[in-house]
């Protein structure tokens, strides 16, 4: 550019002029050339970021499958750990529900199924033994409760 302007002064105008003009013309050239170069290396970085995007996309989804599978396990194992423990449960009412009729005499149970017992009597205090005021409970065929 210095050239340019030490060469107007020593030169005439025209030729100034078109040196101008000449140097207007690389400068676009040039700053056409680097604008492509930016824009190449915009696209780029940007492709680089959107692949880069995808991949931690992909891993996290792969990362939720997995979760989602295993916690669906843990569900699977806890219901049936549960169903387990219910029937369990269940199992020992029903045992206790045994013990307790047999420990029950035929008569008394008669009666209480009649609605008609009485107290018995512990023999060695002579005082009535407590029975309880509460309905006899009744069991399904499931050995569960059934309610009135």
């Amino acid at each position: 550019m210095q050239e340019l302007i030490s060469a107007g002064f020593s030169g005439n105008r025209d030729e100034f002029r078109s040196q101008i003009a000449e140097a207007q013309v690389c400068l676009r050239e040039e700053l056409a050339n680097i604008q492509q170069r930016l824009v190449a290396d915009l696209t780029a970085e940007t492709t680089r970021s959107i692949n880069s995007a995808n991949s931690s996309i992909a891993a996290l989804d792969e990362q939720l499958w997995i979760t989602d599978q295993r916690l669906g396990q843990r569900i699977d194992d806890l219901s049936h750990q549960v169903r387990c423990n219910i029937s369990f449960v269940e199992l020992q009412e029903i045992h206790k529900v045994k013990e307790d009729l047999r420990q029950e005499s035929p008569i008394l149970r008669t009666r209480r199924a009649e609605g008609t017992a009485v107290q018995p009597h512990n023999k060695s205090l002579g005082e009535p033994i407590a029975v309880s005021s509460q309905q006899p409970r009744r069991y399904s065929a499931t050995g569960l409760i059934v309610t009135a």
